[in-house]
């Protein structure tokens, strides 16, 4: 999927966009050049340290090599069955020659300086923004949090705008909270959306969070794809990305027999909001209510679990 057309044209212009690779005169050079720029001077001592713990975990994660194996093997397959030719085709005509987005200024920016990670993480932001609202509605939440994304990476103060707005949004459920909770970096404020959260467990809340991301992929054509992957896993395929996602081999089974169980790629698409309601209702919304409890009071050491907190 990364080495097809499409994605190859985006990060390509991603990487020529933020000036992370000037004067090269083709996309493999282009990435060749950024793979240098990352693992030298681009990271500095950041990437030492960063190689250092990778090479720990890698160390003592003696199951990788197979995990990693089985996950190529389930990429390949997915492929094999169309799973992700809708995206890239998506890729390509958004980047086709003359067709690509243009800047979206933010008013109130701050410079960035010679920060290149930081002009290629607003560029990718920006465009999700623009992507986003032209697909979803302006005050769904994913369009507000790619709003608060795109000021954040801009550094511009309209972002504690778009967090109050946000976080008074009757629109936004579990996940959308649990979403914001999880990119926030101010601990505080994380805790804040995940209360939010909390109050709003409900199936109900669920289905109608997921209306707004549902409308998004079926915009792009993505909800199908969507369907056909989770119907290319093996109960052992689902089991290894749930242990490997959460620690809980059990997680996504629910979903992929569901749809499974369809009689068609047609009609499993159509039922997905359905799908989805049973599978809260079975695994995630208990992982869900974890996941936040653990965002509003973390476990520490000297903090440990209690009985009150729910149970994945």
């Amino acid at each position: 999927f990364f080495t097809a057309p499409g994605t190859a044209a985006a990060v390509d212009a991603t990487f020529a966009a933020s000036g992370l690779a000037p004067g090269r005169s083709s996309p493999r050079e282009r990435f060749e050049h950024f793979a240098a720029w990352l693992h030298g001077a681009g990271m500095s001592e950041r990437g030492a340290a960063a190689e250092e713990v990778i090479a720990k975990v890698m160390a003592a994660e003696t199951s990788f090599p197979d995990r990693f194996a089985r996950v190529v093997d389930i990429l390949r397959r997915i492929g094999a069955a169309g799973g992700l030719a809708a995206a890239d085709t998506l890729i390509a005509s958004v980047y086709a020659e003359g067709n690509g987005p243009e800047p979206l200024l933010i008013p109130h920016e701050q410079a960035s300086g010679g920060d290149l990670l930081m002009k290629a993480g607003k560029a990718v932001a920006t465009t999700a923004w623009r992507a986003v609202e032209g697909t979803c509605s302006r005050d769904s939440w994913p369009a507000s949090l790619t709003r608060m994304a795109a000021l954040g990476a801009a550094r511009d103060p309209a972002t504690l705008e778009e967090l109050a707005t946000f976080t008074q949004s009757d629109q936004a459920g579990p996940i959308a909270f649990l979403t914001a909770a999880a990119g926030v970096p101010i601990p505080l404020m994380a805790a804040s959306f995940a209360r939010r959260g909390e109050e709003k467990l409900s199936t109900a809340a669920f289905h109608a969070d997921c209306a707004a991301p549902l409308a998004l992929l079926h915009g792009w054509g993505l909800d199908r794809s969507l369907t056909v992957i989770l119907r290319t896993l093996t109960d052992a395929d689902a089991q290894l990305l749930g242990e490997m996602a959460i620690g809980d081999p059990g997680f996504l089974l629910p979903l992929v027999h569901d749809l499974r169980a369809q009689p068609s790629v047609a009609t499993a698409t159509a039922s997905l909001p359905e799908s989805l309601d049973r599978w809260w209702e079975a695994t995630l919304g208990k992982v869900v209510a974890t996941a936040l409890h653990d965002k509003v009071s973390p476990r520490t050491a000297a903090a440990p679990a209690d009985a009150a907190a729910p149970v994945r």
